[in-house]
């Protein structure tokens, strides 16, 4: 069974481009699961996959990466005494905002699964694999995706209730942000691996 077989419902308006600074969905209100489906709704009613998709899931992937990027350089600038901290390990953030850009990672790393990498990787027949291969390799991560889309709603759920809580856990390595990250850039390495060894990447 895909992951898309469970999106339906009327299109939603558009969503801004997480990745260039535009304003994200009320994470709150839509929760992580709710955000990844409006983001896989507006791509396949919009800009579905129709000639080739595994470039995506080559670009889904370093904007993945990214985010983990984000949370490293956080907590390298945390690590560092106040008065000597380098704004320049930041990544994607100053240190006025950097609040604001951690909380935003659960909703960026759901709105990426649902609006690049598993739309792209459910479209690899377009590239030639045969989709049956497909339709099992989906089927064979479809519990990560969701599993890690709940685990976005609970850094939600920490970051709304106090950021200085998440930074703790970013300076002393348990960081649900930084966990959420990686747990993606593995679904990513996955689905890289699959294209790979199709010889569509």
């Amino acid at each position: 069974m895909i992951i898309n077989s469970k999106v339906g419902g009327t299109k939603p308006p558009k969503q801004p481009n997480h990745l260039t600074g535009g304003r994200m969905p009320s994470p709150s209100k839509l929760g992580a699961r709710g955000i990844f489906r409006n983001a896989m709704q507006e791509r396949l009613t919009s800009r579905p996959f129709d000639r080739i998709s595994a470039y995506k899931v080559r670009e889904s992937r370093k904007n993945i990466e990214h985010e983990l990027r984000v949370v490293l350089g956080l907590e390298a600038y945390l690590w560092t005494k106040p008065s000597r901290r380098n704004p320049y390990v930041l990544v994607g953030c100053t240190p006025e905002d950097k609040a604001q850009r951690l909380k935003k990672i659960p909703g960026v790393i759901a709105t990426e699964l649902g609006e690049n990498l598993i739309p792209a990787i459910e479209a690899l027949h377009v590239e030639g694999i045969p989709r049956q291969d497909v339709d099992a390799f989906v089927a064979s991560i479809k519990s990560s995706v969701f599993r890690l889309l709940d685990d976005c709603d609970n850094v939600l759920a920490v970051t709304a209730r106090s950021i200085r809580d998440e930074y703790g856990a970013v300076r002393n390595g348990t960081s649900g942000s930084e966990q959420i990250c990686r747990d993606a850039l593995r679904i990513a390495d996955v689905a890289m691996d699959f294209a790979k060894k199709h010889g569509v990447l």
